[in-house]
């Protein structure tokens, strides 16, 4: 089967990053269109794509096109689209939250439509995605199939999403990066405003956090998990709370610890004593 020629509409991090990936590794990438035309002709150029001010034009080029543009902007250009004969295509969009259902109105059209959404963080230029996991959904199994193979052209792995599931697999990546950032932020401050400076806080939990990390990697969750929860040290973590009892953190802290005992009990670690402090903590 040949490989089938491909279009994006939005050239930021994503877009950008998927369409250099896969041309790298021999698709072709003949049409292109962004908000900003500028971002789109520089990629265009260095691709060898034709490069259009209306994102409509890609659909001529492409027979596979990818909606690589914020998720609020993929309704808005699909509609745009509706009557437009669109047999023989296949649109595909990569939003992490949404399903195929913000696409649909396309499959009335002829289209196929799926969804490719990389699990990884892109906050800097990404130059492999290896090991990276695609959540992909498509309307028919051909379309699954491409996209599955696409994934691994880029070294990447698929992981099917069952109907109705995406934005509960959104929020999981969402609590596992995102959230971790949040953390860290948190812990830094704390340490700041005990008069370390940025320097020192940072080199005080990058240690720990990439222990950390490695920790989860090689024995996993629940194992991973030190500290005074696995010791049951109930005065250590009632110092925890004592020292947080003016800030907006106290309850954060509360909360992130009642979340862990289902951890303690995969572990076999007893948990009354836990239970109890957080009860009379919670009703403080």
């Amino acid at each position: 089967m040949a490989q089938p020629r491909l279009g994006f509409i939005g050239v930021g991090k994503v877009g950008n990053t998927l369409a250099r990936l896969l041309s790298t590794h021999g698709y072709a990438i003949s049409g292109i269109a962004s908000r900003t035309y500028a971002h789109a002709d520089h990629l265009a150029k260095q691709l060898g794509a034709s490069v259009f001010k209306q994102p409509s034009d890609v659909l001529a080029y492409a027979d596979v096109v990818f909606l690589t543009v914020p998720d609020d902007a993929i309704a808005s250009i699909a509609d745009t689209w509706v009557n437009v004969d669109l047999a023989g295509k296949t649109v595909v969009h990569t939003s992490g939250t949404h399903s195929l259902d913000v696409l649909k109105r396309l499959a009335e059209n002829g289209a196929s439509i799926g969804t490719f959404h990389p699990a990884y963080p892109f906050a800097t230029d990404t130059k492999s995605l290896n090991g990276v996991t695609f959540a992909v959904e498509g309307s028919d199994e051909i379309t699954l199939q491409m996209l599955q193979v696409l994934a691994l052209s880029l070294g990447g792995v698929s992981l099917f999403i069952p109907q109705g599931q995406k934005a509960l697999y959104h929020a999981a990546l969402c609590i596992c990066s995102n959230y971790t950032v949040t953390l860290y932020g948190i812990a830094e401050r704390l340490l700041i405003s005990m008069g370390a400076s940025k320097s020192q806080a940072d080199s005080t939990l990058n240690p720990l956090l990439n222990a950390t990390l490695a920790n989860v990697l090689t024995v996993g969750v629940p194992n991973a998990l030190t500290g005074p929860l696995i010791r049951n040290d109930v005065g250590t973590i009632t110092a925890h709370l004592n020292a947080l009892r003016d800030t907006d953190d106290r309850e954060l802290y509360l909360q992130l610890a009642q979340a862990t005992l289902p951890l303690l009990e995969q572990r076999g670690l007893p948990t009354n004593e836990l239970i109890t402090l957080f009860a009379k903590e919670s009703a403080v």
